[in-house]
């Protein structure tokens, strides 16, 4: 499930003598970094791109450093737009589920200029307030906003080359350009903690327990290149979950 959900937010924002502003002890004036919240931790610790994280936060801090003389301290009343990614359930493909759901939602957004950036394990849960049944998991949440500039793809995000993720990358075709799209999937620190195999008429993700969510993002990628009739196949693996895409593929 993935929620929308507006949150007031009120944070202390500091100017230092060097002219550095800080939001509740965080850097961020000048610095592009990302607001993070009181620490709380979750599914992994700040799903998302952390090279190119975007947070709408950055741009009031640098106002409010702007107008605030050194040495002082102000409190700044923002209020923030954000997706709750909710898994119903224990169950593993749970939350790879969710990682579905979530990332479909980034693109989604993206695609209507908007800017977007998971967090996981960096956000007050106090202020999530939607009701929600017993067996439901607040996974993360997903900030929202409109960029202060258009949005352009970046060339400079750091990913691992496909050899690292895959025995053998394909020469051409629908199955490497699955495999392109995995590969900037973002994913907690950057860590891409999955494996891909192109199989003959199938597609196979490797998993790791621990990242789950993270998992279900990669998935949702793959899926965009993957044309015809097909289903995706889960199975138990060491240490995490295997999902082949099997089916009538189009090349």
């Amino acid at each position: 499930t993935v929620a929308v959900s507006g949150a007031t937010v009120t944070p202390e924002v500091k100017v230092a003598e060097d002219g550095t502003a800080s939001i509740d002890g965080t850097v961020v004036a000048g610095t592009g970094a990302a607001y993070e919240p009181e620490e709380d931790t979750s599914e992994g610790a700040g799903t998302g791109d952390t090279d190119a994280a975007a947070s709408t936060n950055t741009a009031a801090a640098d106002k409010e450093a702007h107008d605030t003389p050194a040495g002082e301290t102000h409190t700044a009343l923002w209020v923030a737009l954000a997706a709750v990614v909710i898994a119903c359930g224990t169950e593993a493909l749970c939350r790879v589920n969710a990682g579905i759901l979530g990332e479909a939602f980034v693109l989604e957004a993206t695609a209507l200029g908007l800017g977007t950036c998971w967090v996981s394990g960096t956000y007050r849960r106090k202020q999530i307030r939607l009701p929600m049944q017993e067996n439901e998991t607040v996974l993360a949440v997903i900030a929202v906003g409109v960029p202060e500039k258009p949005l352009q793809a970046s060339e400079n995000r750091r990913r691992k080359l496909l050899d690292k993720l895959m025995n053998t990358v394909p020469a051409d075709g629908m199955m490497l350009d699955a495999a392109k799209l995995v590969q900037i999937a973002p994913s907690a620190m950057n860590m891409q903690p999955w494996r891909m195999e192109a199989l003959p008429g199938a597609f196979a993700l490797t998993i790791s327990d621990r990242a789950l969510l993270d998992g279900g993002i990669a998935l949702c990628h793959a899926e965009l290149a993957l044309r015809g009739a097909h289903r995706w196949v889960y199975s138990a693996a060491h240490g995490g979950i295997t999902a082949v895409a099997q089916g009538k593929f189009v090349p």
